[in-house]
C-alpha cells in the first residue's frame, strides 16, 4: 500500500512537472502588437519614426517608445514615470526668452491617437496601448517658473557639453 502511495506522488509529481515545463514554466508569453512610435523636435525634424512591433503583457506608451528607440538604436532617457528627458541625441534645455526675459525650458510630451496626454491624465508609464495605435513624441517651450530647476538644468547641459 505504501509503495502504491509513494508511486502515485511520483507520478503526479511528474505529471506537475512536465505541466510547468509545457507552459514555459509559468511565464505568460505576453502580446505581441504593431504600433507607430513618431518623435519630432521643437522644430518638427523627425528623430525616430514608424512602426514598431514588440511583446508586452501590458504594453504602454513608454514601452513602446522604449521598443522603438531600442529597434533603431537610438538612446531613450526617461524616469520611472515616463518623463522623457532624451531622445536620440535631442534632451531637454533651457534658455532665456531674449524678448521678455523669461526663462523658458523644452521638454517632451506625447499623443496617442491624436489626444494629448494632458488630456488623458495618466503618465506615459501607465496608459495602455493596443496594436494600431499612433503614438506621437514632441518637444515642447514652456516657462520654467522655477528658478532653481533652471539653474540646475543648466548646469547639467554646461556638464554634457564639457563631457
Amino acid at each position: 500500500m505504501k509503495s502504491l502511495r509513494k508511486l502515485s506522488l511520483l507520478l503526479l509529481a511528474a505529471l506537475f512537472a512536465i505541466t510547468l515545463v509545457s507552459c514555459g514554466g509559468g511565464e505568460t508569453a505576453g502580446t505581441e502588437l504593431t504600433v507607430t512610435v513618431n518623435a519630432t523636435d521643437i522644430n518638427g525634424d523627425p528623430v525616430v519614426l514608424g512602426e514598431v512591433t514588440f511583446s508586452s503583457e501590458n504594453p504602454t506608451v513608454l514601452e513602446a517608445l522604449q521598443a522603438m528607440c531600442a529597434a533603431r538604436e537610438v538612446a531613450c532617457d526617461a524616469s520611472d514615470l515616463g518623463v522623457v528627458s532624451k531622445i536620440g541625441d535631442v534632451g531637454t534645455s533651457t534658455y532665456v526668452d531674449e524678448a521678455t526675459g523669461t526663462n523658458m525650458a523644452i521638454g517632451w510630451s506625447w499623443k496617442l491617437n491624436g489626444t494629448d496626454s494632458a488630456d488623458l491624465k495618466s503618465f506615459a508609464n501607465e496608459t495602455v496601448i493596443k496594436s494600431g495605435d499612433t503614438i506621437e513624441y514632441y518637444q515642447y517651450s514652456y516657462v520654467s517658473e522655477e528658478d532653481a530647476w533652471f539653474d540646475k538644468a543648466g548646469e547639467f547641459e554646461n556638464e554634457e557639453n564639457a563631457g
